[in-house]
């Protein structure tokens, strides 16, 4: 046989694939899960996290939620054993952490902690594929964290970063029946999308079926997933459960809040209340120094400090209230507007202590001192008793 047919033999060629080919009798193959929507069986996934933010602490807390088959932040989990590998936090802490979790040897599922690689990723992954083969229960392998596995020079190097990368979830794919999941830093500077501030290569985002990361906003730890496969997490609080344990704050527990969007509209709509609330109160303490209640508005909008706008709308609420009468004609040099505080629809004064006191005005929400009218006495009792 010559070379030239020998080359024409062992060319590359496609191999063509119908769609529905994974499909069985009865339709689309259920999606195996290790976290319901979020950690594919035979999947690879990344945390991400700048240090200190909860990162390892999750993780273990996943650990802990697969080995019981309990639900992992509101989704339901494969129970199942858990290497995790923790090259970073003595193992005191590790074991004080899963101890406060609530993990029981006697009940819950094997983890099976490791502390050290090898010194090349080739070696790793070869050990970390034995062990998987000899433990065949384990579902969830955590990788914390995952430059100490990659041993790549330059985690900006694409091509290094991705070889690596691919490495780990070709492992992954070679264990249908488990998730692995590495650890990840961010980078300093937050970015517009929580995702880009992963630190290293556009790799460690694009190869993981599902990428989990963890910032701080506005003084809140706020969560967000984005998958591949499977139901991705918008922005949401994340709320942690912190005991004391032999001497340090460790976590019980974590669970999902409200949605960053909705705590962040609802912070406004209070803080927007609150302004508002205020810029009635100046309004009303405004009309009370001024000759019977009355003043042209412009007056008025000019004693009190604001913006114009916000002042304009505190008006029209204390009319809608009944609190402020509105007179005259807009834009009018002869009958300009004009406001009248009611005094009848603010209960000035406090007889409980058997005479007239003047007392917080409360209605409507507003809360303010009432100052006496010009040439009113100070004692209005005397002219009750004349």
């Amino acid at each position: 046989m010559s070379i030239e047919n020998q080359t024409e033999k062992t060319k590359f060629q496609l191999k063509l694939i119908q769609p529905y080919s994974t499909f069985t009798a009865d339709g689309p193959k259920k999606i195996p899960y290790c976290i319901n929507g979020l950690l594919t069986k035979g999947g690879f996934s990344v945390l991400a996290a700048k240090p200190k933010s909860g990162k390892s602490s999750l993780s273990r807390f996943e650990a802990v939620a697969v080995s019981k088959g309990l639900p992992f932040l509101g989704r339901d989990t494969s129970r199942g054993e858990v290497l995790l590998i923790t090259m970073e936090d003595p193992r005191t802490h590790v074991d004080n952490c899963l101890h406060a979790l609530g993990w029981n040897p006697d009940e819950d599922a094997a983890i099976h902690i490791v502390e050290q690689l090898a010194p090349s990723i080739n070696e790793s992954i070869e050990a970390i594929g034995e062990t998987l083969t000899r433990y065949s229960d384990v579902r969830l392998v955590i990788v914390d964290t995952l430059a100490k596995l990659l041993r790549v020079n330059d985690l900006n190097d694409y091509s290094l970063t991705l070889s690596a990368v691919e490495k780990l979830h070709d492992l992954a794919r070679r264990f249908p029946r488990v998730h692995i999941q590495g650890l990840v830093h961010c980078k300093k500077l937050q970015t517009d999308d929580p995702f880009d501030s992963l630190l290293g290569s556009t790799a460690l985002r694009g190869e993981p079926d599902s990428n989990i990361v963890i910032y701080k906003e506005r003084g809140k730890h706020v969560l967000v997933a984005e998958t591949r496969v499977g139901r991705s997490i918008a922005p949401t609080i994340l709320e942690a459960e912190l005991v004391e344990s032999a001497g340090a704050d460790v976590v019980k527990s974590f669970s999902l809040g409200e949605p960053y969007d909705a705590w962040t509209e609802a912070k406004a709509e209070k803080r927007d209340k609150r302004e508002a609330m205020s810029y009635e109160d100046r309004i009303i303490e405004a009309l009370q120094k001024c000759e019977n209640f009355t003043a042209r508005q412009e007056t008025v909008l000019n004693m009190v400090s604001g913006k114009r706008g916000r002042l304009v709308e505190g008006v029209r609420k204390l009319k809608e209230s009944g609190v402020v009468l509105v007179s005259g004609k807009p834009h009018s040099p002869a009958d300009p507007l004009k406001l009248t505080l009611k005094p009848e629809a603010l209960p000035m004064y406090d007889m409980s202590n058997g005479r007239f006191e003047p007392r917080a005005i409360v209605t409507g929400g507003y809360n303010v001192m009432p100052v006496m009218m010009q040439g009113q006495d100070s004692n209005p009792t005397k002219e009750a008793n004349a």
